[in-house]
């Protein structure tokens, strides 16, 4: 996960998108949240005898020391947020351990999606999942827990969980690739592959919209056919806090399944409008629309959840695209205007 990815490297690549993507499920207060890690706190080092390092500066920001006493690194696997409710505070706490996570020690793949299914249950709603975030890699050296890709299946069968995997870079081998696909159909998931920064940050919350759509999604069908192993594993996610209270033990609001927001917006270059651009949001009909000669655009009933808007046009005599998030997430059919500006 510490490889290059463009201008940054595929780890970094990931955190941003993760982040980003938990501030949406934070303004939406409507969604539980659960969060793995592994490979990051214990690492071999080399040689005949080799001991362990440590990654003392996220142990300083998270459980600490005494989370690791007796822990070896083919088992390093954590979990740094149980899965319930989330908002802008969770996510507030939730920033010194993500901002200083990196990649350390092994891959324990399997063994860290078994953890991560641990908490569902049957009695959970139908629109859940694992956001399964990797670069293929699995290794688990000496492991006195270890795990296999049937164990981690046999695991999310028990209570239906799919598992939507973010597949980051092009290093997985033949074997390591076609193991993570069959994990994402057999469970019902999806697999998505990133070999760019911006298709990781565009897969993690189309991963999520998956999650809270119960696994359908109109745009497409899911695509499912040493150190610096680790890293972030699994956003864990159901789209309501049935079982999960939220402050002062009341439970957050469930959205109703048919709400859908009338989304108005404008599109600008150099503050001025855009005739003719071509406007899209991903799974939504219909596929695209064009602006007036204001550069107004309108989509009538977009459904609640976490969207992209692709803009396309020409402006000052070259063509120029540009992508907006869009969170909706109204108790009630209702109006959203948005501003969209091409580079």
């Amino acid at each position: 996960m510490g490889e290059p990815l463009g201008d940054t490297t595929r780890f970094e690549a990931v955190r941003e998108g993760v982040i980003d993507a938990l501030e949406d499920i934070a303004t939406m207060q409507t969604a539980s949240v659960g969060i793995w890690l592994y490979g990051h706190r214990l690492a071999w080092q080399s040689g005949p005898t080799p001991g362990i390092d440590d990654n003392a500066e996220y142990l300083a920001q998270s459980n600490g020391f005494v989370a690791i006493s007796g822990l070896l690194p083919g088992d390093d696997i954590e979990q740094a947020r149980p899965l319930s409710a989330f908002d802008g505070g969770h996510l507030a706490a939730l920033r010194p351990a993500l901002d200083v996570v990196r990649p350390w020690g092994e891959a324990p793949l399997p063994a860290a999606v078994r953890a991560a299914e641990t908490g569902f249950d049957a009695a959970a709603t139908p629109r859940k999942g694992i956001i399964l975030i990797t670069d293929g890699t699995v290794s688990a050296r000496l492991a006195r827990r270890p795990a296999s890709f049937d164990d981690a299946l046999s695991a999310c069968d028990r209570h239906g969980v799919p598992i939507h995997v973010v597949l980051v870079g092009g290093s997985a081998s033949p074997m390591e690739r076609h193991a993570l696909e069959e994990l994402a159909r057999l469970s019902e998931g999806s697999l998505q592959t990133c070999d760019t920064p911006a298709a990781v940050r565009s897969a993690i919350p189309r991963g999520i919209l998956r999650v809270l759509r119960g696994g359908w999604e109109a745009d497409a069908e899911p695509e499912v056919p040493g150190r610096g192993k680790g890293g972030i594993t699994a956003v864990k996610l159901s789209n309501s806090a049935d079982n999960s209270a939220g402050e002062g033990g009341a439970t957050p609001p469930v959205r109703g399944a048919n709400t859908s927001t009338r989304v108005t917006g404008v599109v600008l270059h150099g503050g001025k409008p855009v005739p003719r651009a071509k406007v899209s949001i991903e799974g939504v009909e219909p596929d695209r629309v064009t602006t007036d000669r204001e550069g107004h655009f309108v989509f009538e009933a977009v459904p609640d959840g976490i969207h992209e808007i692709v803009v396309e046009g020409i402006a000052r005599n070259k063509i120029r695209e540009s992508r907006k998030r869009l969170v909706l997430n109204s108790p009630l059919p209702a109006k959203r205007t948005v501003q969209v500006l091409l580079p």
